[in-house]
């Protein structure tokens, strides 16, 4: 059996977790987070925010990040640099940020491209706060608060990697200066 539904526009990917389905896209001047039966297909909740972003070249206005999901949480990281903590349950807000505002990020290419990376009790987000040493960003996953900041790079638009090297935890990001490898506990650049 399968399904299809029609949806707006963006460039994130659907996500699954257990028998939900998640869609991140946008219609109008709105973004939404929509839950799917994944075996059916049918609505089980839906959130949406306003948003202004127009991407300045013919691609689509966004979104352009995939959620990033746990058993009971929702994160998804929009055009413009809002990420929203969401249960999965029933779609209920837990937290929300403006990032791009929080670190004083510039105006990039395009919009926040890179997707979040849970690790352990914190979300990792390549922001981009050059001005703060903010290019990339740990929050605890379950209030949103900064738990560390590193590098003063512009934003790039790859999901950052976690890996264990001979019993070493890291981060890999792509930023626009390049690759950097970071202890995921501390930020500390390796």
């Amino acid at each position: 059996m399968y399904w299809r539904k029609s949806i707006g526009t963006g460039y994130s990917a659907p996500v699954v977790c257990g028998d939900r389905l998640v869609l991140f896209h946008r219609q109008g001047d709105r973004e939404i987070v929509d839950c799917l039966n994944a075996e059916t297909g049918d609505a089980i909740w839906s959130f949406d925010y306003p948003t202004a972003y127009r991407c300045p070249y013919e691609y689509s206005s966004g979104p352009y990040s995939t959620p990033a999901l746990e058993t009971n949480r929702v994160y998804a990281w929009g055009a413009e640099g809002r990420i929203h903590c969401l249960d999965l349950r029933d779609g209920s807000p837990v937290w929300q940020r403006h990032l791009r505002d929080d670190f004083s990020v510039a105006e990039g290419l395009f919009a926040v491209g890179s997707s979040p990376l849970v690790w352990d009790d914190r979300l990792i987000l390549i922001v981009g706060g050059e001005e703060q040493n903010a290019g990339i960003v740990a929050l605890d996953k379950t209030t949103g608060r900064t738990l560390w900041t590193a590098t003063d790079h512009a934003a790039g638009y790859a999901t950052p990697v976690a890996a264990t090297i001979h019993g070493r935890h890291h981060i890999f990001a792509l930023t626009a200066a390049g690759l950097v490898s970071l202890d995921p506990t501390n930020g500390a650049v390796d």
